[in-house]
C-alpha cells in the first residue's frame, strides 16, 4: 500500500523577529520553515512516502490542544480526504 503524506509545518510569527535580531548578532543562519519543510519532504520521500501536500500554519504560539489551530485542522481533514493521505506528518 502506497503512503501518502501530509506535511504540515509550523510558523511562530513571534519568534521570527527576535530569531531574525540573534542569527544577526551570532553570524549563524536560521532555517526558515519553508526550508524545513522542504528538507522534512526530502526525509518523507526517502523513507517511501509520497508528499500529497506540504502547509505552513503561520500563528503567534502553538496552540497548546492541535498545535496549529482547530481551524487548520478542519483544513486538513479536508486535505487528508481529497488525497486519500494515510499520514499527516508535523515538522
Amino acid at each position: 500500500m502506497e503512503e501518502i503524506a501530509i506535511l504540515t509545518g509550523l510558523h511562530l510569527t513571534s519568534r521570527s523577529a527576535a530569531s531574525r535580531g540573534a542569527s544577526k548578532k551570532s553570524g549563524g543562519a536560521s532555517i526558515t520553515a519553508k526550508e524545513s519543510l522542504e528538507e522534512l519532504a526530502s526525509l518523507a520521500a526517502t523513507a517511501g512516502a509520497t508528499v500529497a501536500e506540504a502547509q505552513i500554519q503561520s500563528r503567534p504560539q502553538a496552540d497548546a490542544a492541535t498545535l496549529v489551530g482547530s481551524g487548520k485542522v478542519e483544513e486538513l481533514r479536508s486535505v487528508i480526504h481529497f488525497h486519500h493521505a494515510t499520514t499527516v506528518i508535523f515538522d
